[in-house]
């Protein structure tokens, strides 16, 4: 007996079995087939928990800046010897922080499998497009049934990227 190959886009993998998220070698995050009401396509916020991760990113910052103001106040009351090395250790905190909070509220696309019991965000790890989506999607709806939705913020782009990934 011949097992069906899964489709796998960037880190997504769709088969018989269900949909899965890989990580380093391993599934970081699997749905069951079994479990799974329907696959949507989302543009949202990257963060798995946006809100948390901008305040983690915030407070990264202005714990950065504070250290700076305290350590350039501590050596202008008459510490001497080299405010610009220490207060320049700032700066990669001042660079995470940003990070933290550009990686939580940039934009992206990314499939979020609906079960009974509630949801599960899957992210592609790569630069993706809507033709590439609707193609490996239309083609897991076609081999295992999967119900696809699309939540996009131009309904009208995806809804045509679908059609012409099904016309084939």
């Amino acid at each position: 007996m011949v097992r069906d190959v899964p489709l796998r886009f960037l880190a997504i993998e769709l088969g018989p079995d269900g949909v899965a998220e890989w990580g380093d070698r391993a599934h970081a995050v699997f749905v069951p087939r079994a479990e799974i009401a329907a696959i949507e396509v989302r543009h949202g916020l990257a963060g798995v928990r946006p809100v948390l991760h901008a305040l983690v990113g915030v407070a990264i910052l202005v714990g950065a800046v504070v250290l700076a103001v305290a350590l350039g106040g501590a050596f202008d009351a008459g510490f001497s010897g080299g405010a610009a090395p220490l207060s320049g250790a700032c700066v990669p905190l001042v660079l995470l922080g940003a990070y933290v909070v550009w990686f939580a509220l940039r934009p992206t696309l990314h499939l979020r499998v609906r079960t009974r019991r509630g949801a599960c965000a899957m992210r592609f790890h790569g630069e993706t497009d809507l033709e590439s989506i609707a193609t490996i999607l239309a083609e897991a709806q076609r081999r295992y049934g999967y119900v696809v939705r699309w939540i996009v913020l131009e309904p009208r782009v995806a809804k045509t990227a679908y059609r012409s990934a099904t016309s084939d």
